[in-house]
């Protein structure tokens, strides 16, 4: 996990890479600068502000209810949102989070309608956030990545999520290299592990300047380049991280991750949002 100062080479990083390729240094670009983890600047594209969260996060203990349910995660590249890596085209980040949102509203219902004695607890969290595709087809692509973590997910789950990202965002369509006239939309992205590894996001995604392979299982790692840096913060623009990030089910009490029942979005403090 990126630690706050890591974050801050990030920042700089990327600061000094859109100087370099004469990019225009907006007003909120530079207040990146003055972000410090106690004053967060809260933008969502800032690494300071996004690894912070993830961090705090990922150090709030978990109620033992949590522990007793099976929990199943899984990622998605939306090929409709694949950048070359000279774009500076801003992400349609509201079009998206209102997609994702549909989409973990849908689940809630379908588990409810299953649970009719309400008898199990339920909870999901997604991110999304900008990858890198390092494999040989991705060509360096920017690629909008969501990840999922659900309870009670199996097989029958993953495929209604592939189909409901399909239909959320069908209405662009991406020709995949090397499919011919074969046209996804969205394709699985192969993770290391999907056993063991806790209920939170693990893949990255929220602070967003990561790189891996999306045709197979490997970790994602941070981008280096500054160029590459500071294009990529081009392509998120002005947001805020909760427009990345989402919850069902869950809520931190700021002492432990507990069910609630109806609960929506209320895992991180507002603060940083």
């Amino acid at each position: 996990m990126m630690t706050p100062t890591g974050a801050a080479g990030v920042r700089d990083a990327l600061v000094d890479g859109a100087a370099e390729l004469g990019l225009p240094l907006s007003r909120s670009l530079l207040s990146l600068l003055r972000c410090e983890e106690i004053v967060p600047c809260g933008q969502g594209r800032c690494p300071i502000c996004a690894s912070t969260v993830a961090m705090r996060l990922h150090g709030i203990s978990q109620a033992p209810a949590l522990g007793l349910q099976r929990w199943q995660r899984s990622a998605y590249a939306l090929r409709s949102y694949s950048y070359a890596a000279t774009d500076l085209t801003t992400i349609p980040v509201d079009r998206i989070n209102s997609g994702i949102a549909k989409i973990l509203d849908g689940y809630v219902r379908s588990f409810l309608q299953q649970d009719s004695r309400g008898s199990t607890n339920y909870g999901c969290i997604a991110q999304f956030g900008l990858v890198e595709d390092t494999s040989p087809a991705g060509a360096s692509e920017k690629v909008v990545v969501v990840e999922f973590i659900l309870t009670g997910g199996n097989n029958e789950t993953d495929y209604d999520m592939f189909a409901n990202l399909h239909a959320q965002f069908g209405d662009e369509l991406y020709t995949v290299i090397g499919y011919g006239d074969r046209r996804e939309k969205v394709q699985p992205v192969p993770l290391v592990s999907t056993e063991g590894s806790g209920i939170l996001p693990d893949q990255g995604l929220l602070f967003g300047y990561t790189k891996r392979r999306l045709d197979r299982a490997e970790r994602p790692t941070v981008i280096s380049s500054k160029k590459r840096l500071a294009r990529m913060a081009f392509n998120y623009g002005e947001h805020s991280l909760r427009n990345r990030s989402f919850s069902r089910g869950l809520t931190n009490t700021g002492n432990e991750l507990v069910f609630e029942q109806d609960a929506r979005d209320n895992l991180s403090e507002t603060s940083y949002f």
